[in-house]
């Protein structure tokens, strides 16, 4: 008997692709309060089923046939630090993206972006944006927003090659200067794609004529009619 393999590398979907997934390397709670930390992941393979696995061994010869991640396991470590005078509210991002946004953007063409943070007690501001990014993007140093005395932001700028094409994880949490921080923030930038454009809705004697609706989060099936 004999074992044949046949590996088809023609560049077409489906293509068998990483899923990949993004989480800051420093998350700060505070005590007393519950806490939900979302790990974003994203596979280009449109079919496949994302999961998430917890190891059971620490040795890089674990259980491959079980659970097991992978032979650099993930180790979170806790650690408690008070933080005097810090707000009771932590500092938050805010703007036009919502958290998990998915961004269309093109190899070779720049994409600037500019993530604003808020802080919600008198005196506090914006000392630091802690980042997780795909390669080659930039930050710029921390701005007050004009004409706000709450805001501050960073621009962030991007040109994305041909070798990143799929999806890209890009997470921040605003630090104020107490080193209270905010919960992270994910944008899921897709290299490939080109972003939609958004088209202002047409009035007709004072009346839109666009359709009007709601679609929910878990409806995958609706239509304009």
């Amino acid at each position: 008997w004999r074992v044949i393999t046949h590996i088809d590398l023609t560049q077409k979907y489906p293509i068998n692709s990483s899923p990949v997934t993004g989480s800051l390397p420093l998350i700060r709670v505070i005590e007393g309060q519950t806490v939900i930390i979302q790990i974003p992941a994203a596979d280009w393979d449109r079919t496949d089923d994302i999961r998430c696995r917890w190891a059971d061994s620490s040795g890089p010869a674990g259980d491959e046939c079980g659970d097991i991640l992978n032979s650099s396991f993930i180790r979170l470590i806790y650690t408690y630090q008070p933080a005097s005078g810090a707000c009771s509210v932590i500092p938050a991002v805010i703007g036009d993206r919502p958290n998990r946004a998915c961004i269309g953007v093109l190899p070779g063409v720049q994409h600037v972006e500019r993530i604003v943070a808020a802080v919600y007690c008198t005196g506090d501001y914006i000392t630091e944006f802690i980042t997780i990014s795909p390669l080659y993007m930039k930050k710029t140093t921390i701005n007050a927003v004009s004409g706000t005395t709450n805001q501050w932001y960073i621009t962030l700028t991007w040109t994305p090659t041909t070798d990143q094409i799929g999806p890209q994880v890009f997470c921040a949490a605003p630090i104020d200067q107490n080193e209270l921080t905010g919960s992270q923030h994910c944008i899921n930038f897709v290299v490939g794609y080109l972003a939609p454009n958004l088209i202002t809705p047409t009035l007709v004697q004072g009346r839109s004529a666009s359709p009007l609706g709601t679609v929910f989060a878990n409806h995958s099936l609706f239509s304009i009619q």
